[in-house]
C-alpha cells in the first residue's frame, strides 16, 4: 500500500483543496502519512499570494526534495502564477500542476504512480484535516473584485459560485462525520450567487438553508464591508446557529488609500456599517 503525504500552505481555502487532493486516493489502496520519510508521493499545495508566501512555498519545496524515496508533485496558486520559472529552477519535482489543470489531475497522478485511475478532484470528496468537531466549507472560487494590490483574480479567475445543492450536500456529509461547527470560506463570500442566472440563490438564501441544519455554530470569514446588507445582518441576529462574528477586511481608514487600492465603498460607509453591527449585536 503506497503512502501519500500532503503539505498544505496558505489560507483555509487552500486547505479545503488539500483535503480534496487527499480524497482522490482510495483508502483501500493508499495510506495517508504525516511523515515525509515514509511517503511514496508528496503533494505540496502552494500559496503565491504575497512575497512571504512565495518564499515559504519555495523553502517547503526544497525541503521536501530531500526525501528521495518519494515522487513529488507541486500544485496550487504559486504554480499557477509561476509555472515555467519553477519548472526550470527545481527539476527535482516530478510533476507541476497549475490550477487550470486540476480537471485532469487524477489522470496525471495515475500516470505518475503507474497505478489504476484515481478519483477526479472534487470538493465534495475530502479527507478532513481539521479537529473532528470543526470544518471549513468552500462556497465559491475566484473573485470579481479587482483590487489593485491583489493577485487572486489573476490566479483563481473570476468568481464562480458552487451550486447550492452541492454545498448543502457537503454540509450534511460533514454533520454525518460529527462536525459541529463550520466556517464558510470564499474569496468573496457575500457575493455568493451573484453569478447565477437572476442572481439567485444568493448568500441570504444559503445562510437560511444552512441555519436550518443542526450545526451548533456557523461562522463567516472575510466579509467585504460594502457587500453586507441590512437583511443579512438581521437574519444573522435572529438565526439559531450563525455566530455574530464579523471578519471584515477594511484594508485602510483613508478614502484616498482605498481609492488607490481600487476598493469599493469609503470610510463613512464602513463606520455606518460598524454602528449597525454594534446596535444589532450589543456586547454582553
Amino acid at each position: 500500500m503506497k503512502k501519500i503525504g500532503v503539505v498544505s500552505l496558505g489560507c483555509a481555502k487552500n486547505l479545503v483543496d488539500s483535503e480534496a487532493l487527499l480524497g482522490m486516493f482510495p483508502k483501500e489502496r493508499y495510506e495517508i502519512t504525516n511523515d515525509p520519510k515514509e511517503a511514496d508521493l508528496i503533494l505540496v499545495n502552494t500559496c503565491g499570494f504575497i512575497e512571504s508566501a512565495k518564499a515559504e512555498s519555495i523553502e517547503t519545496i526544497l525541503e521536501m526534495t530531500r526525501y528521495k524515496k518519494a515522487k513529488m508533485v507541486v500544485l496550487g496558486c504559486f504554480v499557477e502564477r509561476n509555472l515555467e520559472e519553477l519548472r526550470n529552477a527545481i527539476p527535482e519535482v516530478a510533476l507541476w500542476v497549475p490550477l487550470r489543470d486540476y480537471p485532469s489531475l487524477h489522470m496525471k497522478l495515475s500516470a505518475l504512480l503507474g497505478e489504476e485511475p484515481l478519483s477526479p478532484f472534487d470538493l465534495s470528496r475530502r479527507v478532513l484535516s481539521t479537529s473532528p468537531f470543526t470544518s471549513y466549507l468552500k462556497i465559491s472560487e475566484g473573485c470579481d473584485n479587482m483590487c489593485a494590490f491583489c493577485a487572486i483574480p489573476k490566479i483563481r479567475g473570476r468568481m464562480v459560485s458552487r451550486p447550492l445543492k452541492d454545498i448543502l450536500s457537503d454540509a450534511k456529509e460533514l454533520l454525518k462525520k460529527g462536525v459541529k461547527e463550520i466556517c464558510l470560506v470564499s474569496q468573496d463570500p457575500m457575493h455568493y450567487g451573484l453569478d447565477f442566472e437572476n442572481k439567485k440563490p444568493n448568500m441570504l438564501d444559503l445562510l437560511k438553508e444552512l441555519d436550518a441544519l443542526s450545526f451548533q455554530s456557523i461562522r463567516l470569514l472575510y466579509l467585504y464591508p460594502e457587500e453586507i446588507t441590512d437583511e443579512e445582518l438581521l437574519f444573522i441576529r435572529d438565526s439559531k446557529h450563525i455566530e455574530p462574528y464579523f471578519d471584515i477586511p477594511i484594508q485602510s481608514a483613508s478614502d484616498e488609500v482605498l481609492k488607490k487600492m481600487n476598493r469599493h465603498g469609503d470610510v463613512s460607509e464602513m463606520r455606518e456599517l460598524f454602528k449597525k453591527i454594534d446596535a444589532l449585536f450589543p456586547k454582553k
